[in-house]
């Protein structure tokens, strides 16, 4: 082919056709120019394809990931809102000086005391993120996962701030104040390696649980902390429906 046009060329100068060679060598580069473009564009297709299809098979590994982030997230929340309502049960004693049956109270303290951690698997969102991949992922699939992983952060800010908080004030104040709650009376599931304790129970007076000021400031504390662990774990787990149904309905 490169042949055949070098003898068109050499004839069209022998020829002394200046313009006709002119005019044929302006449409030699313009061929050369579209099959330029054409080579480009044709390589720019498979890249994208081959970005997509990498983007599909690591979208199935992140789907994988998010729905054992939804069943650890499902698992925490009931957990938290368990500690929330005896936290609940605890200030309206306080604030109603209620009589109560100790052993509830020793239940509920108990509750409080309880450390939650969500941990997300982010292995697949970073092999997505390092991949480049997310440059070709819809932009709705890419906002919901940009909010999810946004909540994510929110939620384990909570945690290690309540967490902190446990650790360093509420059950110091536990087990230097309430060793006795670690008895074969308690009936909280944490502390059934007592059940078959055979020393005799201490009789302890409810009243002096609710006129213990310092306490009260603790599960007022605690209360407030769980509340707003709640809403976080709520509030990921409604944006995590959403990315999910969207995922399944790509």
């Amino acid at each position: 082919m490169l042949r055949f046009f070098r003898q068109i060329r050499q004839k069209l100068i022998e020829q002394e056709q200046v313009r006709k060679y002119i005019w044929y060598a302006l449409g030699e580069i313009l061929l050369v120019m579209i099959g330029i473009l054409l080579a480009l564009q044709v390589n720019n297709w498979n890249q994208k394809r081959i970005l997509t299809e990498s983007a599909e098979e690591h979208l199935l590994l992140l789907k994988s990931d998010l729905q054992e982030d939804h069943r650890k997230l499902l698992v925490l929340r009931d957990e938290i809102n368990s500690s929330l309502n005896s936290s609940k049960n605890l200030m309206e004693r306080y604030k109603l000086n209620l009589e109560a049956n100790v052993d509830s109270m020793m239940y509920e303290l108990t509750q409080l005391i309880f450390e939650f951690n969500f941990s997300s698997d982010k292995s697949a969102l970073d092999i997505l993120l390092s991949s480049g991949d997310l440059g070709v992922i819809q932009d709705d699939i890419r906002d919901l996962i940009s909010q999810y992983y946004n909540s994510v952060e929110y939620i384990e800010e909570r945690d290690e701030i309540a967490n902190t908080f446990i650790k360093n004030q509420f059950e110091v104040v536990m087990l230097n104040d309430y060793p006795w709650l670690w008895v074969g009376g308690n009936s909280h599931p944490a502390l059934s390696i007592y059940n078959d304790d055979k020393r005799p129970a201490k009789q302890i007076d409810p009243q002096l649980i609710l006129d213990d000021k310092r306490m009260e400031v603790m599960v007022f504390a605690r209360n407030f902390q769980l509340d707003l662990q709640l809403k976080a774990y709520h509030e990921g787990i409604l944006i995590l429906d959403d990315l999910l149904l969207t995922l399944e309905n790509r």
